[in-house]
């Protein structure tokens, strides 16, 4: 939700919690009229109709979980954090899932998901700036030291185990390097 015309300048907080709160009560409205009331806790009650978050976009969600001004109710505050914690950890799946098994891959889908949060859509999510500055130190790990074996491979035939040579040489005989011993050894 932005405002405007330019698409960096995020709509005013208090503006999208008026609209969520607007959004709340036609759910209440349209329950009312059904002649049922709307529950915010997973029940099986043939006279409630579950609330709907589904058409919220994550700020709206934010904005009844952060109750900045007091609009929402317990409840409502209590199932956006429970839909907030399910977007969260579906995005965190996700990008799990599409970097495989590349930790530098998972970092940077991290990243690009924190990047495209606002402030209070981390808050409510509890995306903290650590997480941020660990998965920024994940990616670089994760990026160097695939750049090292990449180095390896690229300029010895025994690729990791090269650089394992390196680690355990000397000029005393005796030493054996580690990717010597773990040849020998069938491993």
């Amino acid at each position: 939700m932005t405002a405007g015309d330019d698409p960096t300048t995020l709509r005013d907080f208090d503006d999208v919690a008026s609209d969520a709160r607007a959004a709340l009560d036609a759910q209440i409205a349209t329950a009312t009229a059904a002649g049922k009331t709307l529950s915010f806790s997973p029940t099986s009650d043939k006279t409630t109709q579950p609330v709907d978050f589904s058409q919220f976009d994550s700020r709206s969600l934010a904005a009844v979980a952060l109750n900045q001004d007091d609009k929402f109710s317990v409840q409502e505050v209590s199932a956006a954090k429970q839909a907030i914690a399910q977007r969260s950890s579906s995005t965190i799946l996700a990008g799990l899932k599409s970097a495989a098994s590349d930790p530098a891959a998972f970092a940077k889908n991290l990243i690009s998901a924190y990047g495209s949060m606002s402030p209070e859509e981390r808050k409510a999510a509890g995306w903290s700036d650590q997480l941020y500055s660990a998965a920024v130190a994940s990616y670089n790990t994760a990026a160097n030291i695939a750049n090292i074996f990449g180095d390896a491979t690229a300029s010895s035939s025994t690729g990791a185990l090269g650089i394992l040579d390196g680690l355990g040489s000397s000029t005393d005989e005796s030493n054996m390097s580690l990717a010597s011993y773990l040849s020998d050894n069938g491993s």
